[in-house]
Parts: C-alpha cells; sequence; structure tokens
C-alpha cells in the first residue's frame, strides 16, 4: 500500500499519516474511486488496512477529520463497514468513511 491520497481537486498527492499511525504503514485513507452517489458537497473516503482496522483507529481518523481538509470544512464525519457479502475487495478491511463539507 502506497501513501497517497486523492485529493478533493483531483491532484494526487502524498498523504501525511497522523502522528498515531506514523509507524503503522500498512493503513491508508483515500478517496473512494467509486464513490456512492451523494450531494456536491458530501465527500466518500475509505480507511485500508492489512489488518482488521480497530474501533481505535477509525476514531483517530474522525477525530482529526479536519487535518486533512485544511482549506475545507467539515461540518460533520461519519462512518460504516459493509456486511462481508457486500464488500468489494473481502480480503482487505476498509471503512466507508462520509465527510460533509462546507460548500462556498
Amino acid at each position: 500500500l502506497n501513501w497517497i491520497l486523492s485529493s478533493i481537486d483531483g491532484k494526487r498527492e502524498v498523504l501525511k499519516p497522523l502522528t498515531y499511525h506514523e509507524k503503522n504503514e500498512n493503513i491508508i485513507f483515500l478517496k473512494n474511486d467509486f464513490p456512492y452517489y451523494f450531494e456536491d458537497n458530501v465527500l466518500h473516503y475509505i480507511l485500508w488496512k492489512l489488518d482488521i482496522i480497530t474501533e481505535h483507529e477509525i476514531q483517530h481518523y474522525i477525530l482529526n477529520i479536519q487535518s486533512y481538509f485544511p482549506t475545507k470544512t467539515v461540518l460533520q464525519c461519519t462512518y460504516f463497514v459493509n456486511p462481508p457479502n457486500l464488500k468489494s475487495i473481502p480480503d482487505i478491511h476498509h471503512v466507508h468513511i462520509i465527510i460533509q463539507i462546507e460548500l462556498l
């Protein structure tokens, strides 16, 4: 897994992991290439990990989500995990993170 983030404006950027994850290189946070349909101010990202993603890891990203979007105002954020029969890539653990931002 590479530390790459697809930014909101479509440019590719190197993701700087949060302090908590600096030594955990098998977890990444990426814009979903096949997002679910939402309103224009809702972003769909995925947290991927080779091992099971713990609730603590998920909460760490949720609580620090604003730091990934310094030029946007995050209004709210939630997450979910698809049941096993609906996972597009069942062999890699992943969590859908839905982020609502303020439109200017």
